[in-house]
């Protein structure tokens, strides 16, 4: 990533101050793609019997998720994509 030579960098800060000038629905992704890679460490670390605890956490999040939410944020990614002139799909 950085050579030896760069000065160091405090992710936790800069990603604080970045995601800081966000609107709370973009906050919202960025604190679910942590989980995500959170999650993604403990399944890399723990073997088979870790991805099945790690599969059913996600089934509960999935199951936890607000339909409206999840309907509206889809709708904002469709609309994203098509503004961008990315073709998506059913």
């Amino acid at each position: 990533m950085h050579s030896q030579s760069s000065p160091q960098i405090d992710y936790t800060q800069a990603i604080a101050a970045i995601v800081a000038t966000m609107p709370d629905e973009r906050k919202a992704q960025v604190y679910e793609y942590v989980l995500f890679l959170q999650a993604r460490a403990r399944v890399a670390k723990g073997g088979q019997a870790q991805v099945e605890a790690d599969e059913a956490w996600w089934d509960a999040q999935f199951a936890a998720t607000d339909e409206a939410r999840l309907a509206a944020f889809i709708a904002s990614a469709m609309a994203e994509g098509e503004s961008s002139g990315i073709a998506i799909r059913d």
